[in-house]
């Protein structure tokens, strides 16, 4: 029974994830459109008119340029990017995308801090391990906050009641739970 309900939450959190990366057919069309634009443009370029907009408070304007950049590998842009995710910054909070993307920053600064290092570049070095420090805290809040804040799930553990139980002992789901086990 506990790994038939472990299996359920699971279910639960890869549903979850793939609802919030879905975009209909007509979306993905422009987006692509669009990107093929963007790529056009230097991500440096994307990223200095993300900071302007984010200087003039326009975090829509802002988030599109440095959601562009950062799809460039712009490592800057990326790490504005998972602010703006995690604090619903010109968009919807995002947990699951600000904790991608900052993994993703978590090994790109390993990786430079680690080659800075080989070429004795203590300046670089310095510079991108403070990067994977701040990082590295910040998965670990937003992996903690994922855990402990949701609510659809976080009201679905509290109704289960996981202890091991004989079979003759197991009762029938609750009506709450099944109700809660649906967006």
């Amino acid at each position: 029974m506990k790994k038939f309900l472990l299996i359920i939450l699971t279910g639960l959190l890869i549903t979850q994830a793939t609802y919030i990366f879905a975009m209909d057919k007509d979306k993905q069309d422009e987006t692509n459109q669009e990107q093929k634009k963007d790529i056009e443009m230097d991500p440096e370029e994307l990223y200095q008119l993300g900071l302007a907009a984010l200087d003039n408070n326009e975090f829509e304007k802002a988030f599109e340029y440095m959601d562009k950049a950062a799809r460039q590998n712009h490592l800057e842009a990326q790490v504005e990017l998972t602010y703006m995710l995690f604090e619903g910054k010109g968009c919807k909070t995002n947990l699951v995308g600000a904790l991608n993307i900052c993994q993703l920053v978590r090994e790109i600064s390993y990786t430079l801090a680690n080659e800075s290092y080989q070429a004795y570049d203590d300046e670089n070095e310095k510079y991108y391990n403070n990067i994977y420090i701040e990082f590295d805290n910040l998965w670990k809040k937003i992996m903690t906050k994922l855990v402990t804040e949701d609510v659809k799930i976080t009201k679905l553990i509290s109704v289960l009641d996981l202890s091991e139980k004989k079979d003759s002992e197991i009762k029938p789901i609750q009506e709450d739970v099944l109700n809660s086990m649906f967006c």
